[in-house]
């Protein structure tokens, strides 16, 4: 979708932050023709955020304590 979104010349930019949260590989694992983990919009990043510290439902590096 970002690829044919800029193909199309409908922006210049594609920003990936929660896509980068959840799965710092994104990028890699869609060149390669993998399937990325998804973001679930679910804001916990940013609860997690205002409370001191990063933390992600998705990534399992950044998981709850």
């Amino acid at each position: 979708m970002a690829e044919r979104a800029l193909a199309e010349r409908d922006c210049d930019l594609v920003a990936l932050g929660r896509s980068l949260i959840a799965d710092p590989n994104w990028p890699n694992k869609v060149q390669s023709g993998d399937t990325p983990d998804q973001c679930l919009y679910c804001n916990t990043c940013f609860k997690g955020i205002t409370q001191g510290g990063l933390i992600c439902t998705v990534n399992k590096e950044l998981k709850a304590k």
